[in-house]
């Protein structure tokens, strides 16, 4: 435990001294990297397995820890990871131990700046993937969140696809279009649309309609 606080309060005095007063923007780069260990399993004793644990988990965690306290305290930031290509036990996305550390930072925290611009076809509406596969800044890989701005008297052409999707009406009014029917919406509502539903929308008011769209999977386009 001494060694574990010792590499971590390491990592908190370099952030301080070194990266501080040289950067405005910080670049966390923590080498994942153990010596490997040729071994039989049967003769595979704890000892072995310390030192790259302390290496992938302890040092991962360290430095992301800090990189989120600075991210809090600017009000923006992103954490990003470069993992090894050296085989399929090499540290990234869907690795145990990556897992563990990423799990325990703070998370990624984004606005509508930090989205990317998505157009829909037929449409003068404004959309922002702000969680998104596209957005280096909040990748997700299971779901996208996209915040659309529909001015007054413009229609979203009704159409379907094979994800999950839910609108929900964060400020204005206006008329969704299904298959057989229409519906009047209005701020507050949450409309869920299983995959392959029909549907559209139209700002039938005077001011902006503003609707995040949440699917899952994030739509690829």
């Amino acid at each position: 435990m001494h060694f574990l606080a010792a590499v971590c309060q390491s990592i908190r005095d370099f952030c301080a001294q070194i990266l501080i007063s040289e950067y405005s923007r910080l670049i966390f780069w923590a080498r994942s990297q153990a010596e490997g260990i040729c071994v039989n399993k049967k003769d595979l004793a704890m000892d072995h397995l310390q030192p790259v644990l302390q290496n992938l988990v302890v040092g991962r965690f360290a430095m992301c820890q800090q990189a989120g306290r600075r991210m809090l305290a600017q009000g923006s930031g992103s954490i990003m990871n470069i993992g090894s290509v050296a085989g399929s036990t090499a540290l990234g996305r869907g690795h145990v131990a990556y897992s563990m550390a990423m799990g325990a930072v703070i998370q990624m925290i984004v606005n509508d700046q930090d989205g990317v611009p998505v157009v829909y076809p037929g449409c003068h509406g404004v959309g922002v993937r702000v969680v998104q596969p596209v957005n280096p800044k909040a990748p997700a890989k299971n779901m996208g969140l996209v915040k659309f701005y529909v001015p007054p008297h413009v229609v979203l052409e009704p159409g379907s696809h094979p994800t999950e999707e839910t609108y929900v009406i964060l400020e204005g009014e206006g008329e969704m279009t299904f298959h057989r029917y229409k519906r009047h919406v209005k701020k507050g509502d949450f409309i869920y649309l299983p995959p392959w539903c029909v549907h559209g929308i139209e700002n039938t008011g005077n001011e902006s309609l503003v609707i995040l769209i949440c699917t899952s999977p994030p739509n690829p386009s």
